[in-house]
């Protein structure tokens, strides 16, 4: 919906509302690891939502800390089990899924080195 001819204060609304419910997320899993409990990769349909996010609005324009969690993010769900399971690696789902994982990680490298965590290296590292 970001990607179609849609006036800039819509889309800023729409993101706005989007980052509200991320940044949740992003807490809780924040808390969890303060608590010492095992935090699980995020799950597809939050992944999406933050990937279809990155990849369409203007990351210049987002606040340096919103551009880390929604990075943070992103990385762990390379290690997702959900979206890297062998038994689904021909889905058109799941494999939708994963080019917007990695476009989502392409543009904040390009975009917003920065923000990107440094696992992501030893990760690319590591696979390669």
């Amino acid at each position: 919906m970001l990607a179609l001819d849609v006036k800039p204060l819509m889309k800023q609304r729409l993101t706005h509302t989007c980052l509200k419910y991320i940044k949740e997320a992003y807490e809780e899993e924040k808390s969890q690891a303060q608590a010492g409990n095992s935090i699980p990769p995020p799950n597809v349909g939050l992944m999406v939502l933050i990937c279809h996010l990155i990849c369409n609005v203007d990351l210049s324009k987002m606040d340096k800390m919103v551009l880390h969690q929604t990075a943070a993010i992103t990385v762990e769900g390379l290690s997702s089990s959900e979206l890297f399971d062998p038994s689904t690696a021909f889905d058109p789902k799941n494999t939708t899924s994963k080019n917007l994982v990695l476009v989502a990680i392409l543009k904040l490298l390009s975009v917003a080195p920065h923000s990107v965590p440094v696992s992501i290296y030893t990760y690319c590292s590591c696979k390669g």
